[in-house]
């Protein structure tokens, strides 16, 4: 399922809520304890990441649970893939409405805007985000195509680094 970019009235911040996307790729750890009778889940770490935009796409990776020779590796074959790359910046996955959000302000610069809708591309420590077309925000289906590519790569990268290590 496609979220949509949002933007932070006060600071004009581009966000994007990942709470599902953030668990499985394990940028927040949670826990549960019980408060009288009742079980609340708590929340035990928000990783600090820092993303890394490209046209089409955006990559978040854990700064603590990645190393850097894998983070230069992943950065790297995007770019080559995309042949583009922009800002990139240290943030932290945050708490937002219900769940989990992540600050994509790198993304404005490579045309990221407010009501953009992202598909989620999850691997252990990174996430990658990626355009689709929907209604007012179209995105030509060839760039659609790219961003899932690039997502699909760092996947096949994350996986691939993970075996080896």
């Amino acid at each position: 399922m496609a979220n949509q970019v949002k933007t932070d009235g006060e600071s004009g911040v581009l966000l994007l809520q990942i709470t599902s996307a953030a668990r499985k790729a394990d940028l927040v750890d949670e826990s549960t304890k019980m408060d009288g009778e009742k079980e609340v889940t708590v929340v035990d770490r928000m990783a600090p990441i820092r993303t890394y935009a490209f046209e089409g796409f955006v990559l978040v990776v854990d700064r603590e649970r990645v190393d850097d020779e894998d983070i230069v590796d992943m950065v790297t074959s995007v770019a080559e893939n995309s042949g583009t790359i922009y800002q990139s910046a240290k943030v932290k996955v945050q708490r937002g409405g219900n769940g989990f959000q992540v600050p994509i302000n790198v993304a404005k610069d490579a045309g990221w805007r407010e009501r953009h809708k992202i598909e989620f591309y999850p691997a252990q420590g990174v996430l990658g985000l990626a355009w689709v077309s929907s209604g007012e925000m179209d995105v030509p289906r060839e760039k659609e195509k790219q961003a899932a590519k690039l997502g699909e790569l760092v996947q096949t990268v994350r996986d691939t680094q993970l075996k080896n290590n």
